[in-house]
């Protein structure tokens, strides 16, 4: 650094202060004596020049959460059948379906079709396919490609529609380490170094050590809506300096800089789960999101296809920390008809109340690309809603919804609902529930308790509904548990005309399938059914199955049968005889954590590594390596001609390729052992020597063996 003296004055230039990270203003050369708050020492025999500078000047400290780490992501390739079989009889009638998925995966992505095949007494067999799609990600610029049948993504304000043709798509799904949502910043200044505490809503989100400056907190995960954030600054003697700062976050919102969008062009589907091959005209729809400040979001839509164009722009906003309002307006031309859409709303969240309302409003033959091809003229459309929340400590949680549809032509539909949940005791709730109809009159009343009792749950319920009449039901129902077991619920009602019906099933889940048995009775008529569902995975040489197959999935490969596996902390099951264990359902694109219980293996078990983290592709599935061998370990005891233990430190070689060297009292360790060794040792003070040992077939791990002379 140049520093120019001037008599009692000391010259610096600015941006050598600014490369260091220092607040100062100024330009060019500046008397550093002259600059508020800072203090400056020379000492001319050891050329150092020490600073001391008021903590408003110091470089700013970034302090971010440690989010998800990005790792690259894992597929391997193979095969998965995905399969749904259910049957069912009633007195004039049977009927059986059976539902599959095939999906072939690889390193470039996947490739899946579904149908479902049905057959009854009455019809002959049909098989009736869903959907046959490509996908493939690009984790690195969050893109996600798919080509075949696929639904096009849509603004809270537009529609969707099924496709068969092309699709290119932001997917933020793929970067589980990218925040999308604004989030607020805490700023703070500490005089002496100090920890810094972030406590949101009472709750500890944060914890960090700072330098003397001022700081910044970033990228926090708060709760979404209104809340109330304190920063507490205990320095080195341990004062405290407490400051609370409200913020309200709206998930609605982009970050500024983040787009999201999507494309899809191709031919609209039709009759979907009627007829496997029905496509209309071609059609092409886009969808656009961008954040353009850190409380405003730019929304943009159009559509397109022969005789229809569409076009439309919206936003959202959140402002002021009062909640979040949306807009939107779209302009519709069709057969030289233009129509226009608008819409409007607003919501609220804290941590104890919620509300929001929302306007939307068509005007007459407004069309899109899920109605442009419909016969009938769509006519003028305006509904409303607004949906309010509440919880207060000590009396329960209320809700209200009032819900307005208007059509031309059609009388009006109004409904409005009330519910009340209470806690009663440590387990048990109440659950009350009120709806009419305004244009009707008519009134639905439910009085719902539910007791859990550990693994089950009863519950009881007193309803009234116009056309029905009282009702009273009572249910007890226990959860089949994931890892395998036996669940069930049975359901009886009355109503007061003394009709009585009823409801009984019953699960079998395990590791291969998950099995269903039921039946039901009401006005004298008898409904019974059973099904079994599962899928099978062929990869990496083996066949494997398992009740269901998630989008992604894992197999832990050992090469050792038996060896617990733990995934994410939770005991997964222990490998087959050929050292595989499936893991059904993974998170896709998340790291996650795979561990072997080391502890229940043998002496005579080496592992490469016990623990390792690993991300997997969407829809696919990978193997995770973690070796587990028998390693044939002993120790061997050599002496010298004269019986004295050979000292520390001297090299052996086994079998003239494994490298050793002797421990305290002459042992030598010796991994992979094999039935005959030539040890040879290269003694620091004194001749060569040489032993041979020969193993026995009964020997038990970790067995010592000796004393061998070492002769030369």
């Amino acid at each position: 650094m140049e520093l120019r003296l001037d008599g009692a004055h000391e010259y610096v230039d600015i941006s050598i202060l600014r490369r260091a990270g220092l607040n100062i203003g100024g330009a060019g050369e500046i008397d550093l004596t002259q600059v508020e708050g800072v203090y400056t020492r020379y000492d001319a025999a050891n050329q150092t020049l020490a600073l001391d500078i008021r903590p408003d000047l110091l470089p700013v400290q970034r302090l971010a959460e440690n989010g998800v780490p990005s790792i690259e992501s894992e597929a391997g390739t193979g095969v998965t059948l995905n399969y749904d079989l259910y049957l069912q009889h009633s007195e004039n009638r049977s009927e059986a379906s059976l539902w599959t998925e095939q999906r072939l995966f690889g390193s470039r992505g996947s490739l899946s079709n579904s149908g479902i095949a049905r057959t009854s007494s009455r019809t002959r067999a049909r098989y009736l396919r869903y959907d046959t799609r490509l996908i493939a990600d690009n984790p690195d610029q969050s893109l996600s490609y798919a080509a075949g049948d696929l639904i096009t993504r849509s603004l809270p304000w537009s529609s969707s529609v099924r496709l068969g043709g092309l699709q290119i798509a932001r997917n933020f799904r793929l970067r589980p380490d990218l925040v999308t949502v604004p989030l607020p910043r805490f700023s703070g200044m500490a005089s002496l170094p100090s920890s810094v505490d972030l406590f949101v809503d009472g709750f500890r989100q944060q914890s960090s050590e700072v330098s003397p400056g001022p700081f910044v907190l970033e990228d926090v995960p708060v709760v979404n809506g209104a809340g109330e954030a304190t920063v507490v600054t205990t320095d080195a003697v341990g004062r405290q300096i407490s400051t609370s700062v409200p913020f309200y976050v709206s998930s609605e919102l982009l970050r500024p800089g983040l787009s999201d969008y999507a494309a899809e062009i191709g031919f609209v589907r039709k009759d979907y789960g009627l007829r496997s091959f029905s496509y209309g005209g071609m059609a092409a729809s886009g969808s656009l999101r961008t954040g353009l400040t850190q409380h405003l979001t730019l929304e943009a839509h159009a559509e397109a296809a022969r005789g229809l164009a569409l076009a439309g722009a919206g936003l959202v906003a959140a402002p002021f920390r009062v909640g979040t309002v949306n807009a939107s307006v779209a302009l519709s031309s069709f057969e030289g008809r233009t129509t226009t859409q608008w819409s409007a709303g607003y919501s609220y969240r804290s941590r104890n109340f919620g509300l929001s309302f929302q306007h939307n409003e068509r005007g007459a033959d407004f069309r899109d690309l899920g109605s442009f091809d419909l016969r009938n003229i769509e006519p003028r459309h305006v509904s409303d809603r607004l949906i309010a929340s509440g919880h207060f400590r000590g009396i329960g949680s209320f809700g209200a919804a009032l819900i307005s549809v208007r059509a031309a032509a059609e009388r009006p539909a109004r409904l409005a609902s009330l519910t009340y949940t209470r806690s009663i005791g440590r387990q048990a709730s109440l659950v009350l529930g009120l709806d009419t109809e305004f244009e009707s009159g008519n009134v639905n009343a439910q009085m719902r308790l539910v007791i859990p009792w550990g693994a089950t749950t009863t519950s009881g319920a007193v309803s009234h509904s116009p056309g029905r009449g009282g009702l009273v039901e009572a249910s007890h129902s226990r959860s089949a548990p994931f890892e395998g077991g036996w669940g069930y619920d049975v359901d009886v009602a009355a109503n007061e005309d003394g009709d009585i019906y009823g409801q009984g099933n019953l699960r079998l889940r395990t590791a291969v399938n998950e099995m269903q048995l039921g039946a039901s009775t009401a006005y004298g008529n008898t409904l019974s059914w059973a099904s079994t569902t599962g899928s099978v995975v062929f990869m990496d040489g083996s066949a494997f199955f398992a009740n269901s197959i998630g989008e992604s999935f894992a197999v832990v490969a050992t090469e050792a049968e038996g060896v617990g596996v733990t995934f994410e902390n939770r005991y997964a099951g222990k490998t087959n005889r050929n050292g595989h264990l499936l893991i059904s359902s993974v998170p896709s694109y998340l790291p996650v954590r795979f561990s072997l219980d080391t502890l229940a293996l043998s002496l005579d078990h080496s592992v490469e590594a016990t623990e390792r983290r690993a991300a997997f592709a969407r829809g696919a599935g990978a193997v995770v390596r973690m070796p587990v061998r028998k390693a044939r370990s002993i120790t061997v005891l050599l002496t010298d001609a004269a019986g004295e233990p050979l000292p520390p430190g001297e090299r052996v070689t086994v079998n003239a390729s494994q490298d050793l060297q002797t421990g305290w009292d002459g042992i030598v360790f010796i991994e992979n052992a094999s039935d005959d060794m030539v040890l040879e040792v290269k003694r620091r003070s004194g001749p060569e020597c040489k032993v041979s040992v020969a193993i026995p077939d009964d020997i038990s791990p970790l067995a010592q063996l000796g004393p061998f002379a070492c002769a030369a």
